[in-house]
């Protein structure tokens, strides 16, 4: 699991569970820094020559703070 540090939006799917609206991993890279243990998680997960150009769909765990990726989204499709 990651923490995220940048506030997102949230809808609740069809099963009830807490969804965000994407967020960028370029805004995440902007607020938490390049080099901070975020980005380099981030990275490591997408393992893509495109990971920065990447869209994180999160689900918000019961323990606060914490976020699962749910789907990683690209300009060209899903992965």
């Amino acid at each position: 699991m990651i923490v995220v540090v940048v506030m997102v939006a949230v809808v609740v799917d069809l099963y009830g569970n807490l969804i965000s609206f994407p967020i960028s991993v370029r805004r995440m890279i902007q607020v938490s820094g390049s080099g901070s243990g975020l980005i380099t998680e981030v990275k490591q997960l997408l393992n893509n020559s495109y990971w920065a150009n990447g869209w994180l769909f999160l689900k918000i765990v019961a323990i606060h703070g914490w976020y699962i990726i749910v789907r990683v989204c690209y300009r060209k499709g899903n992965v």
